[in-house]
């Protein structure tokens, strides 16, 4: 997963779209994503296909599908974030702070 994501929330049209540089590395555009609100949070769910990987002994092979799982609580901007692979250990998960920047 990439060291930045970036959320663009539309409550009023209940969207979001995401980027960050592996969404970069497929299609070179913010992804449509799906989008939960809740008082106290947005969780935003969206699938990645098509990621190349490099195995431990350097042989590239394209990814299966990442299962992305984002919550971010609005009082803190706390950014929750689970990552499922198709595939593999399913070890890929992280946490940090957003910063909320306005248009």
């Amino acid at each position: 997963m990439g060291d930045k994501i970036y959320f663009s929330i539309d409550e009023k049209e209940n969207a979001v779209a995401v980027y960050d540089p592996l969404i970069h590395e497929v299609q070179e555009a913010p992804m449509l994503a799906e989008l939960e609100t809740a008082p106290n949070r947005y969780t935003v769910r969206w699938k990645l296909k098509g990621l190349k990987a490099i195995d431990d002994i350097g042989v590239r092979s394209k990814m299966p599908t990442a299962f992305y799982k984002a919550v971010i609580v609005r009082k803190t901007n706390k950014l929750m974030l689970t990552v499922n692979l198709s595939a593999g250990d399913n070890v890929p998960s992280g946490s940090g702070l957003c910063s909320r920047k306005e248009k």
